[in-house]
């Protein structure tokens, strides 16, 4: 935790401060005061409250938002022997807090999150770790109860991924509870359903309610005339994508040619997506074998193309999924990036 306040309200509590200063050096230290946690709340990571859990809940309720985005919120007793998860356990990272204070103190963690208890692995810290992209978060809840009721997450995943054992892989994503894929439309293809007649994407025979992680591995090279808005970079790229069943989030990175890497309009569609934007030179772009030479290209850069080798040498992979598509003043290809698993190292996103 980078920024963390200590609130307390008695001089037991101010005590129970000093000593959470072992774990957290530059943390501050304050009275209690309602109309303060406002301003904490938007400028920490961790609130620790050590005071009854009312107090807190009262001062702390205007102020909720989503787990994505409250800081972790640890509520403790003035004789600290207890020290409560109470807000953003998982991502925000409130129950490891909560079992080092409780370390630090000797007191006992307080850890109420269902998977938790269940000593299951939890989605969305599991997600993250491999970096994977819950799109859904709406039906995440529905997925928990389900998943925890059961013991088990059933998982669609189309790309090379370890699962934990409580994660049971199906090779059919209408039996899951998540799927994981880059793909818009996963069923897209898929025969029609005995049973209804329809194609699987009425949703007729699949599980109720899928959580969709994306996984963060497309990589894709962009060329364009010098000039071209953010606005149209944006539309190639989306469209492409669409074509060709790919969803953006599950966007990367962007690359292209050194002398188009300060391209206003190419550099502020990176800012806007927080994309990172790989730039190579026209000798490395032209050591990428397998490359249909364009004449126009090499007329204006030297190299042979810009699009597919920028997109493989930035992927690591040695094939695209997209050959380039010319979008009007932009030309996009789309490549692989090696995927990085928790488990297993690194392996490639095929």
């Amino acid at each position: 935790m980078n920024n963390v306040a200590v609130l307390h309200i008695t001089d037991n509590g101010r005590k129970i401060a000093d000593r959470l200063l072992e774990l957290f050096p530059g943390a501050v230290i304050s009275k209690f005061r309602p109309d303060i946690v406002d301003v904490l709340w938007k400028e920490n990571d961790a609130i620790i409250f050590i005071m009854a859990a009312g107090i807190v809940v009262r001062a702390i309720a205007p102020l909720l938002k989503d787990k994505k985005s409250d800081p972790a919120v640890v509520v403790l007793d003035e004789q600290g022997k207890f020290a409560v998860s109470l807000v953003s356990g998982h991502l925000g990272g409130a129950n490891e807090l909560a079992k080092e204070i409780a370390g630090i103190l000797g007191g006992e963690a307080v850890i109420t999150t269902a998977s938790d208890v269940n000593n299951l692995p939890s989605i969305d810290l599991w997600a993250r770790d491999n970096d994977l992209i819950i799109e859904n978060w709406d039906v995440l809840p529905l997925v928990g109860t389900r998943y925890v009721n059961n013991g088990g997450l059933r998982v669609y995943c189309d790309i090379p991924l370890a699962l934990p054992p409580e994660f049971l892989r199906v090779s059919d994503p209408r039996f899951a509870d998540a799927i994981i894929t880059n793909k818009r439309d996963v069923y897209a293809g898929s025969p029609r359903c005995s049973i209804t007649g329809e194609g699987c994407s009425t949703e007729a025979c699949r599980v109720k309610g899928q959580v969709y992680l994306r996984p963060l591995n497309l990589v894709a090279g962009i060329g364009c005339n010098s000039g071209t808005p953010l606005d149209e970079i944006e539309a190639a790229l989306q469209t492409t994508l669409e074509e060709h069943n790919l969803v953006f989030s599950s966007l990367l990175s962007l690359a292209t040619i050194d002398i188009k890497g300060n391209e206003p309009g190419l550099r502020a569609f990176a800012d806007k997506h927080g994309l990172t934007l790989q730039v190579f030179s026209t000798a490395d772009l032209n050591t990428v074998a397998g490359i249909e030479p364009s004449e126009v290209v090499i007329k204006a850069t030297g190299a042979i193309g810009v699009a597919e080798p920028a997109a493989l040498l930035a992927s690591g992979d040695d094939k695209l999924i997209v050959p380039k598509q010319k979008k009007g003043n932009v030309t996009v290809a789309i490549a692989l990036k090696t995927v990085r698993s928790a488990e297993l190292g690194v392996r490639n996103g095929e």
